[in-house]
């Protein structure tokens, strides 16, 4: 119905040492009424605010319209995981303050809910720090430390 926001877990994970990373997993219902877009977005984006500000954060999201990914990411000043992978369906993992080191996805089927999207993360060593701007599908060029384990397959280009 209109006027619906789909479910938000939120959680703060302690990584040790007095790391700290928050995370959203979403799940936006109801794309085709432009209310529910609207509230989705406006409740995501407040949450992300009402977060510690120099905190890192992650967002796990199921969005079904690119608009609403779009907007999400730009309200909440979030970065999307990769700009470049426009085949992603309905899943998404965007995030702020924390250094892109990869990304994965893993299809085995033509519906969403058979993927799997991973994504690894470097917390930096200070607010100035930059994110990674580098692009990759080749692993010889990444470094032997940050890559996924062989075991995920090969790069595939197709969904």
């Amino acid at each position: 119905p209109t006027g619906e926001i789909g479910s938000v877990i939120r959680a703060t994970l302690d990584l040790g040492n007095g790391k700290l990373v928050d995370v959203i997993a979403a799940r936006y219902s109801g794309e085709e009424y432009e209310k529910d877009r609207q509230l989705q977005v406006s409740f995501v984006s407040n949450l992300t605010d009402q977060l510690a500000p120099y905190r890192p954060l992650v967002y796990l999201g199921y969005v079904c319209n690119t608009d609403l990914i779009h907007n999400t990411a730009m309200r909440s000043k979030l970065s999307d995981i990769d700009v470049t992978d426009d085949d992603r369906w309905c899943l998404s993992i965007m995030y702020k303050r924390l250094v892109r080191l990869g990304f994965a996805r893993i299809s085995h089927g033509v519906l969403s809910r058979t993927e799997i999207q991973l994504a690894k993360f470097g917390i930096p060593s200070s607010l100035d720090e930059a994110d990674n701007s580098k692009l990759t599908r080749y692993a010889n060029k990444v470094d032997k430390g940050i890559r996924f384990s062989e075991e995920f397959g090969s790069y595939q280009d197709d969904h």
